[in-house]
């Protein structure tokens, strides 16, 4: 049983210390490892029972190497978008997703001479926080902070997305048809639209007329919905199924057309073979990806491309992996915009695994009740191990 405890107040860092000694896995999350003294305002025990609660919860703590200083970036379900249950089971199925900063390296001025005369780049590469993650059965917030918002990977952003999204320069929502006119295609590249949402069912057309039709170009969809644009309008959803015909009538004809250039091809002689263009099979100019997760962005400079990893869990039918390069990106899911607190594609104060503990001031029986529900509540997920 793996717990995260968000923050440093006592009620976390007592339950924290009982969690270890049942076995459990336990870290603490926060800047600065907690001092006992700045939380016994306001609450009706004395202030040395407190500080013998606390700081020997500290000690178990610290001597586990529980306490994590790293900020935090982010807290999400692995996979699991906002109110989304899979079939025959809970949302406890996926788990949570705590993301957080490594610290740079620190180099002293000859070690940056030294690596700048081999490559700049290895030193912009050590000098620049990264993204790093672990997951947990139960997060236990015990500290009411609040995150920025996100726009990919659902209701929260994708590992390295803020790195990345700069070169990128995805659009965001606003004046779509400005956005597509401008937009700066080349054949053989691809555009990727994220999400199914009603502003994406508006793109997709658009994109289809301006952009995908006269060129050698590509329009990749993805959402973690299994079953796509259900929910829109249905005008909007019939503007995206006659954009999916049209798609399937342009490929069927060029594998016709392919098939004749090849089989005229094959019937030349070697000597009149030359010169003359070997015939390219066709290739769809819409793919879609139902039930994925975006979960990281990387940008390669050398490429200038950005790549973007898809998971899909197996509680939507199979687990699988994927990577897309991508030129250009269109952020169609507007949900993930409005979701700035903590509670990132979690189902509010619902969540199951997901505690929240500090909110009021308790005395000592207080206290212990809180701490002995939260982990009666929790070992009802697990079952015991027979000796």
């Amino acid at each position: 049983m793996k717990v995260a405890i968000i923050g440093g107040h006592p009620y976390g860092l007592i339950l924290g210390a009982r969690l270890l000694e049942v076995g459990a896995s336990v870290s603490v999350f926060g800047s600065d490892r907690p001092c006992a003294s700045v939380f016994f305002e306001r609450t009706h025990t004395p202030v040395a029972t407190w500080a013998n609660m606390v700081e020997n919860a500290i000690a178990v703590l610290g001597k586990a190497d529980c306490f994590i200083t790293n900020d935090i970036k982010r807290i999400h379900k692995r996979h699991l978008r906002n109110y989304e249950t899979p079939q025959s089971s809970s949302r406890m199925i996926d788990l949570f997703r705590v993301v957080y900063e490594s610290r740079p390296s620190s180099l002293t001025s000859d070690e940056v001479s030294n690596i700048e005369a081999i490559d700049r780049n290895i030193v912009t590469h050590l000098s620049t926080a990264v993204e790093l993650f672990k997951d947990y059965d139960f997060i236990v917030d015990a500290r009411g902070s609040f995150f920025k918002r996100s726009f990919l990977g659902g209701c929260f952003p994708a590992l390295g997305e803020d790195q990345s999204m700069e070169h990128l320069d995805p659009y965001w929502g606003e004046n779509l048809e400005e956005a597509v006119a401008s937009l700066q295609v080349s054949d053989g590249e691809n555009i990727f639209v994220y999400g199914d949402s009603s502003l994406s069912a508006t793109i997709i057309p658009l994109l289809w007329e301006k952009v995908l039709k006269p060129r050698d170009s590509k329009l990749i969809l993805v959402s973690e919905c299994q079953s796509p644009f259900s929910k829109v309008a249905p005008f909007l959803k019939d503007a995206v199924e006659k954009v999916r015909l049209e798609n399937h009538e342009l490929f069927e004809n060029g594998k016709r057309e392919y098939e004749r250039a090849l089989f005229e091809y094959r019937s030349l002689e070697p000597n009149e073979k030359q010169g003359v263009t070997t015939p390219v099979s066709p290739h769809s100019k819409l793919q879609g990806f139902w039930g994925y997760n975006i979960s990281s962005v990387d940008y390669l400079t050398d490429r200038e491309k950005a790549y973007l990893t898809l998971e899909k869990p197996s509680f939507r039918g199979s687990e699988e992996l994927k990577t897309i390069a991508v030129d250009h990106l269109f952020i169609g899911d507007p949900v993930s915009a409005e979701r700035d607190q903590l509670y990132h594609g979690m189902s509010g104060s619902e969540e199951p695994g997901w505690y929240i503990l500090g909110e009021q001031n308790l005395n000592i029986d207080g206290i212990e009740n809180v701490l002995e529900k939260t982990m009666e509540d929790m070992m009802t997920y697990f079952k015991k191990v027979e000796a």
